[in-house]
């Protein structure tokens, strides 16, 4: 897997994503990824398939772009993007292999996006 700072073309990416398709995000334990936010209230991770809408040109066969959003915490609010300002999400992309509902063997969670 890699990861990068999000860019415009991811946020456009992003953008086309239809609400109904975040999911809560989980750890590998196969548990929902939450943890507790600046108002004490708990904050649940979402993930999101990108692949088909971002552009995966020039990368290997078989790569899938994931996205991840939280709630920004408020250390994190003064590095927003103007877009993620305007959705209130802090945004993350990561490229990886692993092909869908296939997961690693022996790793709870791992196959889900």
């Amino acid at each position: 897997m890699t990861g990068w700072a999000i860019n415009t073309a991811d946020e456009r990416a992003i953008a086309l994503l239809p609400a109904d398709v975040w999911t809560a995000a989980l750890r590998q334990d196969g548990e929902v990824h939450e943890i507790k936010g600046p108002d004490g209230e708990k904050v649940t991770y979402q993930v999101a398939e990108l692949t088909g809408v971002g552009d995966l040109s020039g990368w290997p066969e078989g790569m899938r772009l994931i996205a991840r959003r939280v709630k920004p915490s408020r250390r994190d609010v003064k590095k927003l993007t103007a877009f993620e300002q305007r959705t209130g999400w802090r945004y993350q992309i990561v490229a990886t292999n692993i092909p869908t509902h296939q997961g690693l063997s022996g790793v709870p969670g791992s196959g889900q996006v």
